[in-house]
């Protein structure tokens, strides 16, 4: 099935790619740049209520959280103090995106929402991260979706992957 997409490039986030066009891209400019944390929010179909996000991230050097992308990894994976229930991460893959090897984190876990009877309700997700370290930063390319829509969704997560090419810094 063809999906409609469209070039997208962010030049502080240091990146280009193709989006699949029926997502809705979200960006805040003033938080990126207190947080030097560069890139875009893809908002997708739902399920319940939930939507499935696309993330793609720049960590600049001296960002707001994180060290390197190793430090991100450690202690965005470190086991939770209280163990949920059912959830579960994949063991570690190594993954190469743009020429950058990186690894691919995927878990398997829940969300909860409230219906409109006000019942509170737990909703399986999986979410897949791709970590890559790019010149003193590192990028996160974040698929979070619903399990019941994952299998239909993929592909749009796969064209960002496919399509993702960095933006070297320009010498002075």
């Amino acid at each position: 099935m063809h999906r409609a997409t469209q070039e997208y490039r962010l030049d502080k986030a240091r990146f280009r790619c193709r989006l699949p066009s029926a997502w809705e891209p979200r960006r805040d400019e003033a938080r990126q740049e207190r947080e030097k944390v560069y890139g875009v929010l893809l908002r997708g179909k739902e399920s319940q209520g939930v939507a499935a996000i696309i993330g793609i991230d720049y960590y600049a050097p001296g960002n707001k959280f994180f060290k390197d992308a190793q430090d991100y990894m450690k202690r965005q994976f470190a086991p939770r103090t209280i163990a949920l229930k059912g959830e579960r991460t994949e063991p570690v893959e190594w993954i190469k995106v743009a020429g950058i090897e990186g690894k691919l984190l995927v878990t398997h876990t829940f969300t909860h929402y409230q219906q409109k009877s006000h019942e509170t309700v737990e909703l399986p997700v999986r979410e897949e991260r791709a970590v890559l370290p790019f010149e003193g930063g590192f990028f996160v390319l974040t698929f979070s979706t619903p399990e019941a829509l994952h299998k239909d969704l993929k592909p749009d997560f796969d064209l960002v992957l496919k399509t993702f090419r960095t933006l070297r810094r320009r010498l002075p």
